[in-house]
């Protein structure tokens, strides 16, 4: 059995899977991995079975493979990104709509249900016929969410995805009440019961801190 590898490596090798999985990391296979993790392993065993795994990934790291340096940048600083991520994030960086162009969307569904802003994104593409440049800044909150979209699109997008199913839930989504009809609680939804009902739903007992794919999304319900 080999040595203990050094606390260093260690350290840094988990530091850099951890930044991999917020860059990179897909929820939903991440859920089902570790659903069928915590199915398959007695919970006393979880912890030596992750440091078993550690030791193999760290070990075969020079078999074959590129090999692991302690020096290294974490994987979201040393990687080159993908020509997709560069234009989904010059994107989201410029699509603040006017206001005066603009529309604000409330759908029901957020951050307890491991929600990101680019899932809403590929959700609302794939049931309308409309473009990106026409999307304007997520926001991804506990309960809920809210889109900006250009106004002749709203009702569109309303209509499309009401009554959807999506993250095991059917959506509500209508009009988000415009900063002059609610003064400085600027995007409540028209229909206000619906946020009472959502606000009493209780998070899932395995949630975690999601990240979110713009800072702006990231926010949290300040209103």
């Amino acid at each position: 059995m080999p040595p203990f590898t050094n606390e260093a490596d260690v350290k840094a090798f988990l530091a850099t899977v951890m930044d991999t999985i917020k860059q990179d990391g897909n929820p939903e296979v991440l859920n089902q991995y570790r659903s069928l993790f915590r199915k398959q392993v007695p919970f006393f065993m979880r912890s030596y079975v992750s440091a078993y795994l550690i030791q193999q990934a760290l070990e075969s790291s020079g078999n074959g493979r590129r090999p692991y340096n302690k020096n290294r940048r974490p994987h979201a600083e040393n990687r080159r990104p993908t020509r997709n991520e560069n234009n989904l994030e010059s994107e989201q960086k410029k699509q603040n709509i006017p206001e005066e162009e603009s529309a604000r969307i409330f759908i029901s569904v957020g951050r307890n249900r491991r929600v990101f802003p680019r899932e809403i994104l590929s959700l609302i593409l794939s049931v309308t016929d409309i473009q990106k440049e026409d999307i304007g800044l997520i926001r991804i909150l506990d309960n809920y969410s809210f889109v900006q979209v250009r106004k002749e699109w709203a009702d569109t997008i309303i209509e499309a995805l009401n009554g959807k199913i999506f993250k095991g839930r059917t959506l509500t989504v209508n009009h988000a009440r415009s900063r002059s009809e609610e003064g400085s609680f600027s995007e409540l939804p028209r229909d206000t019961e619906t946020v009472k009902e959502l606000e009493t739903e209780t998070e899932p007992s395995d949630n975690v801190d999601d990240y979110h794919y713009t800072e702006e999304s990231s926010e949290t319900a300040e209103t």
